[in-house]
């Protein structure tokens, strides 16, 4: 699901950021609601369903390319990198707080 959506998103993304972003974070958001209920509901197929939406709405590539879009040529490495800390964090601290 993350690769057909990421081709999709850069196409998308070529006219707009706003809704692009905006459907990424539902499905996102949706996805994530449906694999956590999941689990209350003893369904294999809300998990499966949770994890395929979440895959639809996380399109990294998307929020590279919006930042190399809108920074500087100086500035983007460093905002690449607070990028990639942030998503590292994220993906750390999750499990931890859980």
């Amino acid at each position: 699901a993350a690769m057909a959506s990421a081709v999709a998103y850069s196409v998308w993304s070529n006219r707009q950021y706003r809704a692009p972003l905006l459907t990424s974070c539902a499905l996102l958001v949706g996805g994530n609601v449906l694999y956590a209920s999941a689990l209350r509901a003893g369904s294999i197929g809300m998990a499966l369903g949770g994890r395929f939406l979440t895959g639809l709405g996380g399109p990294r590539s998307m929020n590279r390319r919006y930042i190399a879009d809108t920074t500087p040529v100086a500035s983007r490495t460093a905002v690449n990198a607070a990028f990639g800390t942030a998503t590292a964090m994220g993906a750390a601290l999750g499990p931890a707080t859980a």
